[in-house]
Parts: C-alpha cells; structure tokens; sequence
C-alpha cells in the first residue's frame, strides 16, 4: 500500500499510538519520588495543613496513575484515606473517596483498596451520622462494579443495622433486600447463608411474608446440612417456623421441628432434642391427612428417641391404627402440657380435636356402609348436628382427607359408599369373571390330579396281583 507522503511527519492519533502511549507510561516508576512526597505530606498534615498535603498527593497520585504505576498510586490513595479519617475531617474523607474512585482512567486495583480501606474503618466511628454518610458515600462508588461487591454487601447489611436499631425495621428490610447476595463470587458459602438468613428475619419482622418465602427458597437445603453450617441450619428452620406458624401450615412446621431435632449438634442433649421432637408430634398430629402426613407419620414412629416419650407415641399411634381414638385422648392431660397445647385460645388445640374427629369419621367408614346419624354422633361423642357438621366438611373437602358419603335426613341415615358409574361395575364384572375363570382352572386342575392318582393306583394294584 502507497505511503501518503502528506501524512510524513504527522502524530498518530489513534487509537493504536494511545495503547502505545499507555505501554509506555506503564514503564516509569514513581517509588522514589514517593518515598519523599508521602512522607513530607503526612507531615504537612499532621502540622495542621492537611489541605496542601491533599494537594501534594493528589498530584502524586495522577502522575502515578498517568505514568502507569499502580503500586505508587495504591499507596498513595491508601495515606490519603489514613490520614482524613487520622485527623477526623469526615468530609475531606468523602470527597477524597469519591475523588479517587471517580477519576478517568482509575485502576481497579485502587478503587478496591480504597474502598476496602473505608469498609474496615466504618466500624470505628462512633459519631453515627459521620458513620452513616461515609457508608452511604461508599455504597455510592461501589455501586454496580462486581470486583467489589462483597464489600457493598457488607456495607449495606451495616446500614441496616444501623436502621433496625433506630426502630425502622421497613427500612432495614427494604436496604439489605437490594443486594442479591446468591450471585456474588467473592463471598464464602457462610457469609452468603447469613446474609439471606437476615434478609428473611427482617422481612418477616416487617410481615412481609410473600417477599419472606421468597429469598427462603433461594437457601439451599442440602449445603446447610454441612457439618460446619450447623448454626445456620437450625437458624434457617427456626425461620421457617415462624413462617408457617403465620401460615399455619402444620405439616411444614413438622418438617422444620423434625430437620431441627436430627441435627447432630441437637441430638446430644436431651435437653435440646425433647423440645424439637415433642414439637414435631404435635404438628403431625394436626396435620391434615394426606399421602405425606401419614409417610412422616410412620417415619417418626420408627425413632428411637420417641420411646422415652410414651405419651407422645401413643398420641401419634392413634392416627395410624383403626379405631376410635375419641376427644379427649387417654393422653390429654399430659400432652395439653406442651407449650404449644397449652393455650386453648390458640389454633393448635382445637385443629387437634378436629384431627382426632376426622380420623374416627374415617374408621367409622372404613368398617360401615350404612349407620344411622345418632349413632355416629354417638361414636363420635358429639351431637348430631355437630357430627353432621365435620362429615359435610369432609365430604365437601378438595384435599386428599375428602369422604365419599350421602346423608339421607328424612330417614337419618348415612351411607358410605357413592353411586357407582357403568365404568365401575364394568370393572367389578370383569374382576368376577376372573376369578370365576380362576376357580374352573383350579378346578380342572384338581380333578386332572385324581385322574392321575387314581390311575397310578391302578397301575400299581395289576402289578401287585400278577
């Protein structure tokens, strides 16, 4: 390609002689002339002239910065930053941070050390509104850059702190919601754990209760089942509790009672362990009847740890065995001990009395087609209308607990088994001749035998005579 002979002698401009320029620069060192400038600044600082040392070492610091030379603009941001807050000027502090991060061309390197730098010094002011508009400055300069987003993180759930203890508990909530600490790198599994956890017990102070479930499911179960997150899991389920507790949702809450008391840090101690299985019982007990409710039902059966709670056993055996257990229960004095039993005003006692109705509505049909309504009240040890009142719910239920069963009034009559459609009796018949069929089969296969008997017999009487 022709050379243009206009272009000859001319600078290059463009943006390759600027990388060239900037490989250059990244050449010089400036450690010599900051050994002296450092020194004869914080001097001139400390002499009361802290505006002409800034001065001085901000001029250090672009000739660095321009020359290339990181370390030399690292070390000089840091003393700007030690010797502001050394000499308390709280806002020469927050406009020398924001100064040196904001400036063209700033090497990262030295945006996080500074803001490092400021993060660690935070906890040692007492004055709380220097304390707060330094946090606030330094969330503002590392907002939206990944390479310090730990500190942000740390710095934000410190703001909120601060909030809470002011008595703002929306505020704190609403700030530590805004970091979604699930994505950051450069924080440990520990740290990233404890930061949702408080993100959940502020918004569940707040009643927040949807936002609360939210950032609970982004806790992974099976990382807090670690032997070193022991603290974190117990703190999480405990958190739950109070969730479904608003929720009253027995059979979570069973759930989270039970990860509770199989935590081996919980499990050493009677002390510890009793509560949480005792508590995991009950809610069984309460718990709706499903699929679900019976397997964890059977499972806590199996525990060991249960058989030095008799009553507590017994309480759960009646649920899964085919008699009346009747209100109140064999056990109901010592059961109605429980903390969480022992306020009748409170919706676990009377949705326990509604449990142990049910189930004996549910025996009741297993073993009757037909029975008359005194008598099921009678059973049930209710009267007819209030007995009336628990089957109509459970017939009308949409939950897997739902009966099939008519109520003729007029005859005061219950039935427990529905109509049967042609898909049924198709079924029924079909099952019939099956069996049928199997029993001509036997049959013939029997008859086949003494056929074969009989004739063996026979052949062994014409041997004998001859």
């Amino acid at each position: 390609m022709p050379i243009d002979p206009l272009s000859e002698g001319k600078e290059d401009t463009g943006p390759d002689s600027y990388v060239l320029d900037k490989e250059e620069k990244k050449k010089k060192d400036f450690s010599d002339e900051s050994r002296v400038e450092i020194p004869e600044a914080t001097d001139m600082a400390r002499d009361g002239d802290l505006s002409g040392a800034l001065e001085r070492l901000l001029a250090l610091e672009k000739r660095a910065r321009l020359g290339g030379d990181v370390r030399t603009v690292s070390e000089t941001a840091l003393v700007i930053v030690k010797l502001c807050f050394e000499l308390e000027h709280w806002e020469e502090l927050n406009a020398n941070i924001t100064l040196l991060c904001k400036r063209r061309g700033q090497y990262k390197q030295v945006q996080v050390k500074v803001i490092q730098e400021g993060a660690e010094r935070v906890s040692k002011i007492k004055d709380k509104g220097v304390k707060l508009q330094l946090i606030e400055t330094l969330r503002t300069v590392s907002e939206g850059k990944i390479y310090v987003e730990a500190e942000r993180a740390r710095l934000t759930m410190e703001l909120s702190r601060m909030k809470e203890a002011e008595g703002d508990i929306a505020s704190a909530a609403d700030i530590l919601q805004e970091e979604q600490v699930e994505t950051y790198g450069a924080m440990n599994k520990r740290e990233k754990l404890d930061y949702l956890l408080e993100q959940v017990r502020l918004c569940l102070d707040k009643q927040d209760y949807v936002r609360a479930l939210i950032i609970a499911k982004k806790v992974n179960r099976k990382t807090i089942e670690e032997g070193d997150l022991e603290d974190i899991k117990v703190r999480f389920y405990r958190l739950l509790i109070r969730y479904y507790s608003h929720e009253k949702d027995p059979l979570e809450l069973a759930r989270a009672y039970s990860a509770i008391f199989r935590t081996p840090g919980i499990q050493e101690h009677p002390e510890d362990w009793e509560p949480e299985l005792t508590s995991a019982v009950v809610m069984l007990a309460i718990s709706p009847f499903d699929n679900h409710q019976v397997d964890l039902v059977h499972k806590m059966l199996q525990e060991e740890k249960l058989e030095q709670l008799p009553e507590y056993k017994s309480l759960l055996t009646h649920f899964v065995t085919d008699e009346l257990a009747q209100w109140p229960l064999p056990e109901h004095e010592s059961i109605t001990q429980h903390p969480l039993l022992a306020d009748s005003k409170d919706w676990y006692l009377p949705m326990l009395r509604d449990r142990v109705i049910q189930h004996d509505i549910r025996v009741v049909a297993k073993f009757y087609t037909r029975i008359s309504a005194a008598r099921l009240a009678q059973m049930l040890q209710l009267s007819k209308d209030e007995s009336e009142k628990y089957l109509c719910d459970m017939v009308t239920s949409t939950t897997s607990e739902r009966l099939i069963a008519k109520i003729d009034r007029p005859a005061g009559v219950i039935t427990f088994r529905g109509r049967k459609t042609a898909n049924d009796h198709l079924s029924e018949w079909t099952a019939d001749i099956s069996e049928l069929l199997g029993l001509v089969e036997k049959t013939c296969h029997i008859i086949h035998k003494e056929h074969a008997i009989h004739k063996a017999h026979a052949a062994q009487r014409l041997a004998t005579d001859s």
